[in-house]
């Protein structure tokens, strides 16, 4: 479950989950019509903002590497396993990623992003499971927006 996602960036509105269905709307004005909706209400951020934190590509072109978004951290607080813990991410250190929290981090705080998605892949679907076939292992790569995964 996921509690709460937050910034250091001074504009941006944490937001705090609650258990069970938390739902994130656009506003309407009186009179609008099914497609117009007062935008802005933060829910394709919220996506991208998540995904990021889960291990996403970070590629040039992604927002979270931007002048204005670069040197900001964006951060989860949620469960993995049952525990709960806390992952800090920027586009400045892309490749590299702050927790905290969880037993089963042996008192690491600092994992490469490689690292943070195969622990991801391990804890959530248990996917350390799979043998190797013919060699090869099973690999995970986390699509970027704008990109497909492989």
């Amino acid at each position: 479950m996921i509690h709460r996602i937050f910034s250091n960036l001074p504009i941006f509105k944490g937001l705090e989950f609650k258990p069970g269905l938390n739902v994130l709307v656009a506003q309407k004005e009186e009179g609008a019509s099914e497609k117009q909706t007062r935008n802005r209400a933060g829910k394709t951020s919220l996506i991208e903002i998540i995904h990021f934190l889960t291990g996403s590509e970070a590629g040039k072109e992604s927002q979270f590497r931007s002048a204005a978004l670069a040197n900001e951290t964006f951060g989860m607080k949620f469960e993995l396993a049952g525990q709960p813990m806390s992952i800090e991410r920027s586009g400045h250190q892309k490749a590299k990623v702050h927790v905290e929290g969880a037993d089963f981090l042996n008192g690491k705080s600092r994992l490469s992003n490689t690292e943070w998605i195969e622990l991801l892949s391990e804890k959530m679907f248990g996917l350390h499971a799979i043998p190797e076939v013919d060699g090869r292992k099973a690999t995970c790569r986390c699509a970027g927006a704008g990109e497909t995964s492989s």
